[in-house]
């Protein structure tokens, strides 16, 4: 469930990206997060997704790093593994 609020909806939305990789990763990660997000966190991700895509699958893959502490967070915990 991502959650009942438009903000939730918008932002799962724009999780799906055209790259099927990223699609499948960002859509992933916004079900199992969004709900129990905060609005500062659900902004920072908001400006997660603002990045290109080739830039976020940079980010993504380990090849480069953010240089917004908030940016590196949301690449990092994107990536985690969720038991």
């Amino acid at each position: 469930m991502i959650g009942e609020s438009v903000e939730c909806r918008q932002l799962f939305w724009r999780c799906r990206r055209g790259m099927k990789e990223l699609d499948v990763v960002l859509e992933r990660f916004a079900r199992a997060e969004l709900p129990a997000m905060s609005e500062e966190e659900r902004l920072a991700f908001a400006q997660f997704l603002d990045l290109p895509d080739p830039v976020m699958l940079r980010y993504l893959l380990g090849h480069e790093t953010p240089a917004a502490p908030e940016l590196a967070r949301f690449a990092q915990l994107i990536t985690s593994p969720r038991i």
